[in-house]
């Protein structure tokens, strides 16, 4: 069974369908529903803002405010996070365990310095958990 956190989403939808395609079980949580009484089985969480310059609050809850919620508060076998290959952008190399260069300073490591938290949460959290970083989203139906 999956879960699908932003199955609304440009990512969350072609997973929903990729599901489809393979009869696969999922659940699909309502927005800004995050407490639930059964096991989510494998948590997929790909809640995110394209918008987040402009949103900055919406930035923060879509990539770490949320997350806490689904991760504290219920059972599940497993949780994929979508993170970002923008982490390396300031790094000189983009290996796994070198160190990440990001300043509260700048107005575009905003972005990155949620996903790191995002990461940093998750690994700290002790639960099973696979962070995905992806490069370049897009599609046929990208905006």
């Amino acid at each position: 069974m999956y879960t699908i956190f932003g199955s609304k989403g440009f990512i969350g939808n072609e997973l929903v369908l990729y599901l489809k395609r393979r009869r696969k079980k999922f659940f699909l949580p309502k927005k800004n529903k995050y407490k639930f009484k059964k096991n989510l089985g494998t948590v997929i969480y790909c809640v995110g803002s394209d918008d987040w310059q402009k949103k900055v609050e919406k930035g923060f809850f879509s990539n770490l405010g949320h997350l806490q919620k689904v991760i504290f508060n219920n059972e599940f076998k497993s949780l994929i996070f979508l993170s970002t290959t923008r982490l390396y952008i300031n790094s000189d190399k983009t290996l796994e365990n070198n160190d990440i260069k990001l300043n509260p300073n700048v107005y575009n490591d905003y972005y990155n310095i949620l996903k790191i938290a995002s990461e940093s949460l998750l690994y700290n959290s002790k639960k099973k958990i696979k962070i995905l970083r992806l490069s370049n989203v897009f599609g046929f139906n990208s905006k």
